[in-house]
């Protein structure tokens, strides 16, 4: 994922944290300096609400596609 922000700010830098799609509405929040309310299930990976300690795992999971049924659960770590 690429994030851009304006002005150049925090321009080159990497996070190599392990994050979830969950994780994008708590970020969008925090970047721009609002809290999560506490019913959103994911973390913050960057602003002002950045989550302290960064997950350790990831998880996924897949039941359909269009109309045929692919169960897939996934779990990854570093």
């Amino acid at each position: 994922m690429v994030v851009r922000f304006p002005n150049q700010q925090n321009a080159g830098s990497v996070n190599d944290e392990m994050a979830s799609f969950v994780d994008f509405a708590p970020t969008l929040l925090s970047l721009a300096g609002l809290p999560a309310p506490d019913y959103l299930q994911g973390q913050a990976f960057l602003g002002t609400y950045k989550a302290s300690n960064p997950r350790q795992y990831v998880y996924a999971a897949r039941d359909r596609m269009d109309s045929e049924y692919d169960v897939v659960r996934a779990v990854r770590d570093r």
